[in-house]
C-alpha cells in the first residue's frame, strides 16, 4: 500500500533557500499539481471571456457605424455646401487679412474640403500649400509632403517652404512617426472675393 503525503507533512519538507523563497521537494510536486490547473484553466477562461467581449465590441462598433451611414444617406450638393461652411467657420480664415485659406491635419477633412472648394469653382491649380511640421519629424518633410502630393492629387510646386515648430514629444513620438502627417495650410490665390462670399454666408447662419 502507498503511502499518502499529508498537507502538513508536505509543509514540513518546504524549505527556505538562500533568498528566502521556499523550495519544494520533487515528491511534494504532485500535491501542487491540482492548483496549477486551476490556475491554467482560470487563465485560459479569462482570455476566452476578454476575446468574446473584443469580438462583440467591434461588431457593436460596426453596427453603429452603419446606423450612421443610414442616416446620412447621400450627400447632396446643398449638404456639401453646408458641411464646408460650418469646417469653415470653425479651420477657415476670418481675420482682416483677406487671405482664403484653411489649416487642417486631418487628411480626410481636407479632402472633403477640396470638394467644397468644387462647389465654389475653385481648382487645384489654383491652391497654395505650406506644410507645418514638429522638429522632431524634419527627416520625415520629404515623405509626408509626399503623402499629401499623392493623397490629393496636387503638384510638389504648389507647396512653400515647410514651417517647423517645436512642442512636447508626447504627441510627435516614434510611435506616431507613421501616421503623423503635420499640419497642412491650404491658401487660395486671388481668393478674396469668394472668401467675403463665403463669410457673408456665414454671418446669416450664425444670426439664426
Amino acid at each position: 500500500m502507498t503511502d499518502r503525503i499529508s498537507p502538513n507533512l508536505a509543509s514540513a519538507h518546504l524549505q527556505v533557500s538562500q533568498e528566502g523563497a521556499p523550495q519544494v521537494e520533487p515528491y511534494e510536486m504532485p500535491l501542487l499539481y491540482p492548483a496549477i490547473l486551476i490556475i491554467l484553466y482560470s487563465i485560459r477562461g479569462l482570455l476566452r471571456y476578454s476575446e468574446i467581449k473584443r469580438r462583440e465590441r467591434i461588431k457593436r462598433h460596426i453596427l453603429q457605424k452603419q446606423e450612421g451611414v443610414k442616416i446620412i444617406k447621400e450627400l447632396s450638393n446643398r449638404d456639401i455646401l453646408m458641411i464646408g461652411l460650418g469646417l469653415y467657420w470653425g479651420e477657415g480664415y476670418k481675420y482682416e487679412n483677406g487671405e482664403f485659406g484653411f489649416t487642417n491635419s486631418n487628411p480626410l477633412m481636407i479632402h472633403f474640403y477640396f470638394k467644397w472648394l468644387k462647389l465654389w469653382d475653385v481648382e487645384k491649380n489654383s491652391l497654395v500649400f505650406r506644410l507645418t511640421l514638429n522638429e522632431f519629424f524634419r527627416k520625415e518633410e520629404n515623405n509626408i509632403k509626399l503623402f499629401w502630393i499623392n493623397f490629393l492629387g496636387i503638384k510638389k510646386e504648389q507647396f512653400s517652404k515647410t514651417t517647423f515648430i517645436k512642442t512636447s514629444l508626447k504627441k510627435a513620438s516614434l510611435k506616431n512617426i507613421l501616421k503623423y502627417k503635420g499640419i497642412l495650410r491650404v491658401k487660395v490665390r486671388k481668393g478674396t472675393l469668394l472668401r467675403n462670399k463665403i463669410l457673408g454666408a456665414i454671418e446669416h447662419i450664425s444670426s439664426i
